[in-house]
């Protein structure tokens, strides 16, 4: 029980001195402060705050997060309960559409299509559907966010500065409309097998979920300047809305200019801090393991 104790303390100095270290390299670096943003130290821990993320965002935000940027932070009253019915609906939306494609191309043949499903076109098709949607979303996002549709249509997904989970498919039928509508003519731009397609949805909806989560999952993978989209990336959208439009990669945003200029260091502090709190946590993992093994 002691050692149990010891250990837990330990754990709790050296996150706490981490979190410290992120403070004093965001100031050094004058990076506008993230609301809320906290990098948890473990794959068990990472689904843990996830789901805590679901049920209340501001109440676990640090006090000086809180004081400096209040209305960001706690966002608009029900929250939660918004972005689940518009949710609701939204995922209506995409599985009409999505519906609507594949039937097209089963029942009248309309769109490529891949006559013996292999291995090697599985993974191609896999990969150049999101490089192909990754484009898809950044222009029509671009779009979205000139004067007219933003007011009209993508305005309602921006009410949130501090996005959670339910954030993701917080959106419009408009919204849908233009981001969404890729799955439906998919079909109709290269040869892919609705599974294929089927399987980058489930893909794009986990990845989106955990981006709107506020915790970097994805380790070094989306470590700068891996072209992978970083937590950071996303946040960094919601918090100043005219960079960062992309959604799997950062070509787009690189090629074009709308990458943020505090992008890279950020993502990287941030993906780096949660590389360290990881190794903490499997260092003290394995000592646990070694204590209940003598």
């Amino acid at each position: 029980m002691c050692r149990d104790k010891l250990f837990a303390h330990e754990r709790y100095e050296r996150c706490a001195a981490a979190c410290r270290g992120a403070k004093h390299d965001r100031a050094e670096h004058e990076s506008p402060p993230v609301a809320g943003r906290r990098f948890c130290p473990g794959l068990r821990n990472t689904v843990v705050l996830l789901f805590r993320n679901l049920s209340d965002r501001h109440l676990a935000q640090p006090q000086a997060a809180r004081s400096q940027d209040s209305e960001r932070s706690a966002g608009p009253p029900g929250q939660i309960k918004r972005d689940i019915r518009a949710s609701i609906s939204s995922l209506a939306a995409i599985s009409f559409l999505f519906t609507l494609g594949a039937w097209f191309h089963y029942q009248f043949g309309w769109g490529y299509k891949i006559h013996q499903q292999t291995i090697a076109n599985t993974v191609v098709s896999f990969g150049f559907s999101m490089l192909v949607f990754d484009t898809w979303f950044y222009w029509f996002h671009r779009l979205l966010h000139t004067r007219w549709f933003f007011k009209h249509t993508h305005r309602w997904h921006h009410l949130i500065r501090t996005p959670v989970v339910w954030s993701n498919d917080s959106d419009t039928l408009a919204d849908n409309c233009f981001l969404q509508s890729y799955w439906a003519f998919a079909y109709f731009m290269f040869p892919i097998s609705p599974i294929v397609l089927l399987a980058h949805k489930i893909y794009d909806l986990v990845t989106g979920c955990i981006g709107h989560s506020g915790y970097e999952y994805a380790g070094r993978l989306s470590l700068p300047p891996s072209p992978l989209i970083s937590v950071t990336h996303h946040d960094q959208h919601h918090r100043y809305s005219r960079c960062n439009y992309a959604t799997h990669f950062t070509i787009w945003d690189r090629l074009m200019g709308t990458l943020c200029r505090e992008h890279d260091a950020e993502a990287a502090r941030n993906i780096r801090g949660t590389i360290n709190l990881s190794a903490v946590d499997s260092r003290l993992t394995g000592q646990r393991r070694r204590r209940f093994t003598l």
